[in-house]
């Protein structure tokens, strides 16, 4: 193993695939937020962890209703994925505006 210098080490590192979190404000009106950090916590159950800034709307959401969708955008959805990444959900409604087809959620114990 080659010792490098970090910023050299964190390079290496990117582009990581970007994970789609989406969750709903008491309205049920869905906010997207692009993230770059996902990871799986556990598999049984199947649980995943996000990291999202105290200071964006997405974290005030989430902490309201506590649960998420997470979906993986593929690449003919860059323009979506720069949309919900520039606008706040505080100003937009990115559920009408972003492009994005959304569905109904589902338990990941009815689905897995």
């Amino acid at each position: 193993m080659e010792q490098v210098a970090p910023s050299e080490a964190i390079n290496a590192k990117y582009p990581e695939r970007v994970t789609i979190v989406m969750t709903v404000d008491s309205e049920g009106t869905a906010n997207v937020i692009p993230l770059a950090w996902v990871t799986q916590a556990s598999g049984d159950p199947l649980r995943f962890a996000v990291a999202i800034d105290k200071r964006q709307h997405s974290h005030r959401l989430l902490s309201e209703c506590g649960e998420f969708v997470l979906a993986f955008p593929d690449a003919d959805q860059v323009e979506e994925v720069l949309f919900c990444g520039t606008r706040s959900g505080r100003k937009v409604n990115k559920e009408l505006e972003s492009g994005f087809e959304f569905a109904p959620s589902t338990s990941p114990t009815n689905s897995v």
